[in-house]
């Protein structure tokens, strides 16, 4: 198997637009050598750049996600794109993973859970999923999980009883404290966990 993890710098510097240019060019080099590409979190806007997140997000069926899906296709590779700024119907903002399989095909979507912030953060901008993933993947039967979510365990302990014996995550920045939880029960009964 083999992964392409791609982190992609993002500031203020430069404008959505450029960085959604240049990550798609890099998705399109590295996906013919990869069986699975994986894109961070909020790469769009950036991690930390929830209000931009909340103006450039828009609803799954957009011409960022359609690009991946070709992508995909044509490299027959599976691609998680990362975590996307998900606008709904009803003008919710979710932080939102995509699966895309080998066909081009989403497979899964997963809305994050636990949000970061108190009273500042992801909390104050976007809404919160309330559902889990499980999905089947050639790494095996694959958890999406993302960023926040692996401070909560109960989480991954309820995905491992859905079967789950891997646990995806688009992190932006673990640092070390993030390595440490990567490490941690009960991820320690997951056979992978990107970070």
């Amino acid at each position: 198997m083999r992964l392409a993890l791609l982190q992609t710098a993002s500031d203020a510097s430069e404008a959505p637009s450029a960085r959604i240019s240049r990550t798609l060019n890099h998705v399109d080099q590295v996906a013919p050598g990869a069986d699975f590409v994986v894109l961070p979190e909020l790469w769009i806007p950036g991690a930390f750049a929830l209000v931009t997140a909340r103006e450039v997000a828009a609803p799954l069926d957009s011409s960022v996600l359609d690009t991946l899906r070709n992508i995909a296709r044509t490299a027959s590779t599976w691609i998680h794109a990362g975590s996307y700024a998900e606008r709904t119907d009803d003008g919710r903002t979710f932080n939102t993973s995509v699966l895309i399989d080998d066909t081009g095909a989403v497979i899964a979507t997963y809305r994050k859970r636990h949000l970061f912030g108190f009273e500042t953060g992801e909390r104050t901008l976007m809404s919160g999923g309330d559902d889990l993933v499980v999905v089947d993947t050639p790494l095996g039967r694959t958890g999406i999980a993302t960023c926040y979510d692996i401070r909560f365990p109960e989480m991954f302990r309820l995905l491992v009883d859905r079967g789950t014996f891997c646990a995806a995550d688009s992190w932006s920045n673990g640092g070390k404290g993030g390595r440490v939880l990567v490490m941690a029960p009960p991820l320690g009964r997951c056979s992978w966990v990107d970070g």
